[in-house]
């Protein structure tokens, strides 16, 4: 009887673990660029290094939306961005097309380009 007793817990327990880890991914959505707030619009061509906006995404979250860019660069890298409503860039990542290389730059001022 101890034994059932302590298994039920067990998977109770497991089953518990589970759910409280996994992870609620709110939904994301492509929008146009002229849907795109000026702000959001500004942050991205600045941090674009001369490449082409290829696609804008937005996730709207409790707290706010984030706006997430993809860009085809001149030189065949990738970049992609992710900025809030009000145009602060959280974090940008870059890598070529081959993967072989891959950078991460976390910005603190909101608009102004990566150097």
């Amino acid at each position: 009887m101890k034994k059932s007793v302590l298994q039920v817990g067990l998977v109770l327990g497991v089953v518990a673990l589970v759910a409280s880890c996994s992870t609620f991914r709110p939904p994301v959505v492509t929008v146009p660029w002229d849907t795109v707030p000026v702000a959001v619009q500004s942050t991205i061509l600045a941090n674009s290094v001369g490449g082409t906006v290829s696609k804008v995404e937005k996730e709207t979250r409790s707290n706010g939306s984030v706006y997430q860019a993809r860009i085809k660069g001149e030189k065949g890298q990738c970049i992609e961005l992710r900025v809030t409503e009000d145009g602060k860039l959280l974090n940008a990542k870059s890598w070529k097309e081959d993967k072989t290389e891959y950078r991460l730059w976390p910005r603190k001022d909101a608009g102004e380009a990566h150097t």
